[in-house]
């Protein structure tokens, strides 16, 4: 039998390329040998890998509805804003009445009287309505109504009712000195609204005033 050296080097390399490939293949398929113990750690990572990839979509697609929620949230949140300043949580007569005032001054409109009539409680929120007796020329009246309409706060105006300066001067209806260039004397019902229910009223005899009977405001010093 021939030895290594005698055979052509082509020979040589070719039995040398089989012989690594043998050691190769013996290392990686023999159990317990190095080569196969991480080629089964790799197995067993790539379908670990395989088994969370479906998990790791499916948080994807959670973390990106979150945060579509969490934008919904925060747009929700700024609308209930919005809401409470057009209906409020609770009453806030002075700060309506404020508003009422500040809407006539800038209308060249006189308030001569706002009177408070009892709140009527609905299923979701309460009315609360006042008369309301003003004067002024008769755009002044118009530009004031506008004006009632643009304030943050729903207002609804109903029962208006208009009489001619010189009709009025004749029923006796001209309470008040005028101004000059006041041609139309009115009054109204304003309604506005709120959300919170008022507590219980307390029990007869724990006020100071006496049922039915109006409050008698202080005498003048």
């Amino acid at each position: 039998m021939a030895s290594f050296r005698e055979l052509p080097p082509f020979a040589n390399i070719l039995i040398a390329v089989v012989l690594a490939a043998a050691v190769v293949a013996g290392g990686w398929f023999i159990p317990g040998s190095p080569v196969a113990a991480k080629n089964d750690e790799l197995t067993a990572a790539n379908n670990q890998i395989a088994t969370l990839r479906p998990q790791v979509q499916a948080l994807e697609v959670i973390e990106r509805q979150h945060a579509e929620l969490k934008a919904q949230v925060a747009g929700l949140e700024k609308q209930l804003e919005v809401l409470k300043t057009i209906v409020p949580e609770e009453k806030d007569v002075d700060e309506f009445i404020r508003m009422v005032h500040a809407s006539a001054a800038s209308s060249n409109v006189e308030i001569r009287r706002i009177t408070s009539k009892p709140v009527v409680a609905k299923e979701f929120y309460n009315e609360l309505p006042f008369e309301i007796e003003f004067d002024g020329p008769y755009y002044s009246v118009m530009a004031f109504f506008a004006k009632l309409g643009q304030l943050s706060r729903i207002i609804n105006v109903s029962d208006l009712a208009f009489m001619n300066l010189d009709r009025a001067k004749e029923k006796g209806g001209v309470k008040y000195p005028v101004r000059p260039g006041t041609s139309v004397i009115a009054t109204c019902v304003a309604t506005t609204f709120f959300t919170k229910t008022d507590q219980p009223a307390a029990a007869p005899g724990k006020t100071g005033q006496a049922p039915g009977k109006a409050a008698t405001p202080p005498a003048k010093k």
